[in-house]
């Protein structure tokens, strides 16, 4: 009786071993700030390129798969992306740009999203801490906030609106994971990306109070330094 107790025990430890060796991958929900950098972020109306972006939030679903025995794997993402346009900046930049009248700025923000894929290596430390750097490439798509600017002087008042407007082009995120397992199914994760984006927006309609309407295209670089944590899953 001893025996097959001691069999049957035996068994168990090695099924819990197997389990653990046979999982290969994690899915995680992972959330932080985003921090704008380069023209993205820049304040600058000499900046043609200038986006008055601000720190805003990321939004991930990532999964990853290990092939093989060497650590190597496939990686891929779900993202979300929101930067709010700095109009305080933007109204004191025109208030130093055109003197004598008052400006009034509303606006929202910068979004970007969309599915990215690529690779990452799977680096140990010991049997509960590992970092994880990836690459993913994408098409992204992105909008461009609405942005309305009032000026108020020589007693009277004329305002111009920016209308949103959609877009598409390819990116990239660079990035560093840190992995802690607090079980043999759960884990922590945290990223810390460089993502990078140069959109083109095309027909971007302009209104003004006079009733007159025109378009215009422009290119925006977008560039972020993402920082999440969440929890992932294996699998």
């Amino acid at each position: 009786m001893k025996r097959i107790t001691g069999y049957l025990l035996l068994m168990i430890v090695n099924f819990q071993i197997a389990q653990a060796q046979e999982s290969k991958g994690t899915i995680a929900i992972l959330l932080g700030p985003s921090i704008p950098v380069g023209d993205f972020g820049s304040k600058d109306l000499n900046n043609g390129y200038a986006g008055f972006a601000q720190t805003g939030v990321v939004f991930e679903i990532t999964a990853d798969y290990k092939l093989g025995e060497r650590n190597w794997g496939i990686a891929a993402t779900l993202r979300g992306q929101a930067n709010s346009h700095d109009f305080i900046a933007y109204e004191n930049e025109l208030q130093n740009y055109y003197g004598g009248v008052n400006w009034f700025v509303e606006s929202d923000a910068w979004t970007l999203g969309g599915i990215m894929l690529g690779a990452f290596r799977d680096f140990p430390v010991d049997k509960s801490i590992s970092f994880k750097p990836r690459l993913l490439l994408g098409f992204p798509s992105a909008s461009s906030p609405n942005i309305t600017r009032t000026a108020y002087g020589f007693g009277n008042s004329n305002w111009v609106r920016y209308n949103k407007t959609y877009t598409r082009n390819f990116g990239y995120l660079l990035g560093l994971g840190f992995k802690f397992d607090v079980s043999k199914k759960l884990s922590i994760l945290a990223n810390a990306d460089n993502f990078g984006t140069l959109q083109e927006f095309r027909q971007v309609e302009i209104m003004n109070s006079d009733g007159m309407r025109s378009y215009d295209t422009y290119l925006q670089p977008m560039n972020s330094i993402n920082l999440s944590i969440g929890l992932a899953v294996k699998i």
